[in-house]
């Protein structure tokens, strides 16, 4: 095997290199200057000009691989001139600073990034402005100092072709090095000792230029990581925001059921992974989201969002529907998916599409991908018993800060309530007779329960709650026990005008007038609750 030494290729080729180098130099001063510019302008205005992706716009690709191929070029003619024991200072400063550099431009990136979502203050956005300064004022040196080698003159010298002399091209510099494999093993394991034992005596003579090499194999590789896992496949989590042509997204909380909001069972082969996505238009034109794009992925499968169960998950907000998005508001809404009850909701993505390409004749599609952990609320049979008067906290449920105390309760036939009509400004006293409405079918009575209320005021559902009956309607059961059987015979709660807000009516089978004992059942989604009222 002929191998060449490369040393008069690189003599040969100096000023070409050097103007290769320059030519890098000068795209990067350019790119650094459009971007030392937005910062400057963004801190003397208090603003920037919006676009859907600052990061792509100042710094691109092109950028990182040609700090990487200048970090190449200039780790060859270190070992040019190491080896001709030139001086090599100007090499080792252009490749600790276009480290540097390189280093700033990820910065950048993820500050760029970010600024659609966060508001920096003035103070941060000066310093990152003198710091672009500073990255930005030594490049022309570097560029001028390159240039110089490139056009083939020494500045004191004027006399390029002296300079090159210098460099000294002997014979050896190009010789040819012979390897022969032959039957004599003794010889090749010989080789291969002392060839080891060599490479051992290179490494430390040359630990300074091996470094730099490992150094830019390190960064490609941790560059081509980033881009990987921040730009091109970045998975966000819960909470985190990012942007899709102007329109800002947040999961706010994801669930996972298989009950309505009162406990019931909605599909035994089904389970629902529910979204509460927060939604915010920057942009100046009216938007509606493509539902097909709202995807899902459980299983190897995605799923898309199901719109006629939107009934069963009041409870935690208002379902998404072809819904208009004006400019400038945020909205706050559901996307309910069904899947199949074995599916491991514990593993599941929400998933949207950032943009299509078309590419060899097929489509493309780039999504912002949103690991999920859901609130468990799948049935259970667990149930908490409470005595009443006792508070009953809902912590544990989507009702969140949210409590109930069950005073007192009564069982009649009818019931009187006191009110106060007011008419021009002049009220008078009224009776209300609460009275069974099922006449007619079966025996009843009235239950009376007194209570205290307190739900927490960011639940979406405070607009369908607005009274003790109304929490008793969506929540609540009466059951009796006589002899060793539980019985449930609620018929209904009754609603009206005048009824006080602290009250709520429901009617049972008259059986319960000589019941064992007789339980208040308050069921949220899975979780059970049961006060003994008698």
């Amino acid at each position: 095997m002929i191998i060449k030494k490369p040393y008069a290729f690189l003599i040969k080729h100096f000023r070409a290199i050097h103007l290769l180098l320059s030519l890098i130099m000068l795209y990067l001063l350019y790119k650094s200057n459009d971007l030392f510019k937005f910062y400057n302008g963004y801190a003397k205005n208090g603003f920037y000009e919006y676009s859907n992706s600052l990061a792509s716009k100042y710094l691109n690709l092109y950028m990182f691989i040609s700090i990487i191929v200048l970090l190449l070029l200039t780790a060859f003619i270190y070992f040019l001139m190491r080896w001709k024991k030139k001086s090599r200072l100007l090499y080792i400063s252009i490749s600790i600073f276009y480290f540097i550099l390189f280093i700033a431009f990820l910065f950048n990136y993820n500050i760029l990034d970010s600024l659609g979502t966060k508001a920096f203050e003035a103070r941060t956005i000066r310093a990152i402005r003198d710091v672009s300064l500073m990255i930005y004022i030594p490049q022309y040196i570097y560029l001028t100092l390159c240039t110089i080698r490139a056009i083939g003159f020494d500045i004191k010298k004027f006399d390029f072709k002296k300079d090159l002399a210098e460099l000294d091209i002997a014979e050896e510099d190009q010789e040819e090095v012979e390897v022969t494999f032959g039957e004599n093993n003794y010889k090749l394991f010989r080789f291969f000792r002392r060839a080891i034992r060599e490479l051992k005596y290179y490494i430390v003579e040359n630990r300074v230029f091996i470094t730099m090499i490992a150094g830019v194999v390190v960064l490609i590789i941790s560059f081509t990581t980033f881009l990987n896992l921040v730009v091109y496949k970045k998975t966000y989590n819960e909470s985190d925001v990012f942007q899709i042509d102007g329109i800002y997204f947040q999961v706010e909380n994801s669930y996972v059921t298989d009950v309505d909001l009162n406990g019931k069972m909605i599909n035994k082969y089904k389970k629902y992974i529910v979204i509460n996505l927060s939604i915010d238009n920057h942009t100046k034109v009216r938007n509606t989201l493509n539902t097909s794009e709202l995807r899902l992925l459980a299983g190897n499968k995605d799923y898309y969002p199901t719109y006629s169960l939107s009934e069963f998950f009041n409870d935690l907000g208002e379902t998404y529907y072809k819904n208009t998005l004006y400019p400038g508001e945020k909205y706050n809404y559901l996307l309910v998916y069904e899947v199949p009850y074995e599916i491991d909701h514990d593993k599941v993505v929400f998933r949207m599409i950032d943009n299509i390409n078309f590419i060899n004749g097929q489509l493309d599609a780039k999504y912002r991908d949103v690991t999920l952990t859901p609130e468990d609320y799948m049935s259970t049979n667990k149930r908490m018993d409470y005595p009443t008067k006792e508070v009953i906290g809902f912590e544990e449920t989507v009702l969140k800060n949210s409590e109930v105390i069950i005073n007192d309760f009564a069982v009649a036939k009818e019931f009187t309530e006191n009110y106060n009509y007011c008419f021009n400004n002049n009220c008078y006293p009224r009776k209300k007779i609460i009275t069974r409405s099922l006449i007619g079918k079966g025996t009843t009575t009235l239950v009376k329960l007194d209570l205290n209320l307190t739900l927490d005021k960011e639940l979406y559902i405070n607009r369908y709650i607005k009274s003790a009956t109304d929490f008793i309607k969506y929540y609540g059961t009466i059951s009796y026990v006589k002899g060793k059987k539980e019985i449930i015979k609620q018929y209904q709660v009754i609603e009206g005008e005048n009824i006080p807000s602290t009250s709520a009516y429901i009617e049972v089978d008259e059986e319960i007038n000589s019941a064992d004992e007789i339980y208040l059942n308050i069921t949220i989604r899975n979780k059970k609750y049961r006060v003994k009222l008698k």
